[in-house]
């Protein structure tokens, strides 16, 4: 029995060093694109980022808006939204390291005017939806 006791120990021993754990690599910092932003409200962007190095082990990333009423951003893929006219900034930070990078969003009124044969038109979708009633009148 004593034979077997000492084998295992051996064995132990040397089944050790087949399993080390891969070498760890740092994050040494994160880019973000664009760093600013204009949206109209009612729309959407995506936020891209990059984390550094590219095969840094954990890559894992904190998103948020220091406005969600005015842009909350989804932090699965960096989808902001304009909810409400104003500005906020959009941040990200690395679990990692805690390295982190910005986006400054505007968010504006959406744009109701509209271009016919490259020029500005007076008519917006506002005009159109009051000069569709007279439409119909002058039809008569």
């Amino acid at each position: 029995m004593k034979g077997v006791g000492v084998f295992a120990l051996v064995l132990a021993i040397s089944l050790t060093g087949c399993f080390q754990a891969a070498a760890s690599v740092p994050v040494t910092g994160i880019t973000i694109s664009p760093t600013s932003l204009s949206l109209e409200r009612g729309t959407t962007a995506i936020i891209t980022i990059t984390v550094h190095p590219e095969n840094a082990t954990n890559k894992g990333t904190f998103w948020s808006s220091s406005n969600t009423a005015v842009a909350p951003v989804r932090a699965s893929d960096g989808m902001v939204g304009g909810l409400s006219e104003g500005r906020a900034v959009i941040t990200v930070r690395t679990d990692d390291g805690g390295y982190t990078a910005s986006c400054d969003v505007a968010v504006t009124s959406p744009s109701l005017g509209c271009s016919v044969g490259g020029g500005d038109a007076l008519f917006g979708a506002a005009s159109l939806v009051l000069l569709a009633p007279l439409a119909l009148l002058l039809r008569r």
